[in-house]
């Protein structure tokens, strides 16, 4: 009643308590009716999204579920025994398939585990081996990869970062002309102390005007792995006219704190 005694204060005549005191029982209820339906749509929609997150979640749970139900150990073990069984009619098949399991079983590899540079370069060369395959006759690459460099594992390597960059140039690149055929070369030479220096090096056609932002993809990645990684690693790229090249060069003076355990 205080409102209708300071509207009458000001000069403004209400209409009589009861009627007025009526009225504003009513305003009141509508304005609770109101408020409580805003807010009840509120919490149903609220209420709809959850229920919405919460099936992604279980899906995306299922998905994972359903992938972890065949471990790698049981997909290795069965393609190594049909491996074996092929040799008895195809060498050739045989070693295909020893190829892929190498690929496979280094993609099944911890990440957070030291992964050696002998493993990564054993991997490249099964990768380019699968490559081979795809493309038969219409591929065109000049390796050059040292073999002695599978003894080299006590060196740190990140997991599938020369695979990387040699998988930028057949996303990328050109490999289908005879006349300039990709090259990759990979080494070890010995620098200051006969510290070990690792030194890997591609060159590649690509197509006239592509950025070459566009022919780094991944390139970022890799230097910020260099980065955290090596102290004073250095990754190169260039291009002239037509032609990619790529210079990444790693001194092993001594282990970086940064490595994993082995």
């Amino acid at each position: 009643m205080l409102k209708y005694f300071l509207l009458q204060i000001v000069g403004v005549i209400p209409h009589p308590p009861l009627i007025f005191a009526a009225y504003e029982l009513m305003r009141q209820w509508v304005f609770l009716v109101v408020t409580f339906t805003v807010w009840g749509f509120y919490a149903l929609i609220r209420a709809l999204q959850e229920k919405h997150v919460t099936e992604i979640r279980f899906d995306k749970l299922r998905i994972v579920h359903n992938n972890a139900q065949l471990s790698p150990h049981f997909t290795l073990n069965l393609i190594g025994d049909i491996s074996a069984k092929s040799l008895k009619y195809s060498p050739e098949l045989f070693d295909d398939l020893n190829h892929f399991i190498t690929i496979l079983r280094y993609a099944y590899l911890d990440n957070d585990k030291f992964n050696s540079l002998a493993s990564e370069i054993e991997a490249l060369f099964s990768y380019l081996h699968g490559q081979k395959i795809r493309f038969g006759e219409d591929f065109y690459v000049k390796e050059k990869i040292d073999p002695e460099l599978l003894n080299f594992d006590d060196l740190y390597m990140p997991k599938l970062l020369l695979i990387t960059l040699i998988e930028n140039v057949f996303k990328h690149g050109i490999f289908q002309d005879p006349k300039m055929p990709v090259s990759i070369e990979a080494k070890m030479w010995y620098g200051e102390e006969n510290s070990p220096v690792f030194n890997f090096s591609t060159q590649n056609k690509i197509s006239e005007g592509l950025p070459l932002e566009k022919t780094g993809f991944g390139i970022e990645t890799v230097r910020n792995l260099l980065d955290y990684f090596f102290q004073n690693a250095r990754l190169t790229t260039s291009t002239n006219g037509a032609v990619f090249s790529l210079n990444l060069t790693i001194p092993y003076a001594k282990s970086n704190q940064t490595w994993p355990d082995r």
